[in-house]
């Protein structure tokens, strides 16, 4: 297997989707989970999974989050909205319940390859103006 991204949002409380997604993102050629909120940390078996990965896990904060349940993780409690670059590919992720595209946030759609957020729950991969679109849905719900 080629490395690859794992993307994800709106596990609400389901430790056994985020314990099938955080198997896939232990694989060694997994460059990174970007997570794009609504987790629910509150959950004490979701809790724990993250507290004892061994993957990178990045998130933004989703309605659903509460910024002191990362701060129990000792984590920082997450942005709203994230910029990243893997692979030479510019991406703009956010939960898309506060901003949805990168010009809400004050920066150029333009700028990035990719614009990723979830909210929705629907599935989506497509091309809007410059950038391709991906909502990877909800895989709990």
């Amino acid at each position: 297997m080629s490395n690859f991204l794992l993307i994800s949002s709106d596990i609400h409380s389901d430790p056994i989707s985020l314990k099938k997604l955080a198997n896939l993102a232990s694989d060694k050629d997994c460059l990174s989970f970007l997570f794009c909120g609504d987790i629910n940390l509150e959950n004490w078996e979701i809790n724990e999974i993250l507290r004892t990965r061994n993957f990178s896990f990045i998130p933004v904060l989703g309605n659903c989050d509460t910024p002191w349940t990362y701060r129990d993780l000792n984590m920082q409690t997450p942005p709203y909205f994230r910029k990243t670059e893997f692979l030479g590919l510019k991406i703009f992720f956010t939960h898309g319940h506060y901003l949805s595209i990168p010009c809400d946030a004050g920066f150029e759609n333009n700028s990035f390859d990719i614009v990723i957020n979830g909210h929705s729950h629907v599935p989506a991969l497509e091309r809007q103006e410059n950038f391709v679109f991906l909502n990877p849905g909800s895989p709990s719900l």
